[in-house]
């Protein structure tokens, strides 16, 4: 179950990075950095997984507008060629790296923030956004 957890986030970054890609202002930056974000906030409140759902929903809300910006902007990438996509996953590479070994640091030990309704759920929608 873990290692599937471990998938299923470092996924949701992939994906959110993914759809982020295309118009405004570097809108795959701005996904990444909703990404940190919400890990900081787990990171913050791995103790207490309620407190750490709580806090995602809220940031969530906070910043729907941002959310809704990249989702807009990651309509324009459909037409992309892939080489443009891993043109632009490599401009990022290295803040790619920091969140998923950020996600696979988190995850150990903290089955249970992990295993919290709130938290996957907001996770999940991260991978959507």
């Amino acid at each position: 179950m873990r290692n599937t957890l471990v998938k299923a986030i470092i996924l949701a970054a992939v994906s959110s990075l993914l759809f982020a890609c295309g118009g405004g202002s570097d809108p795959m930056a701005q996904a990444l950095d909703h990404q940190v974000a919400m890990l900081d906030i787990l990171e913050k409140n791995k103790d207490n997984p309620e407190e750490a759902g709580n806090k995602l929903e809220e940031y969530q809300k906070a910043n729907a507008d941002a959310f809704k910006a990249i989702k807009e902007a990651a309509e324009k990438m459909k037409d992309q060629s892939p080489e443009d996509l891993i043109e632009m996953m490599s401009k990022h590479k290295g803040k790619i790296q920091e969140i998923t070994e950020k996600t696979k640091k988190l995850m150990e030990g903290n089955s249970k923030l992990f295993a919290n309704e709130k938290v996957q759920k907001a996770m999940a929608a991260m991978g959507g956004m």
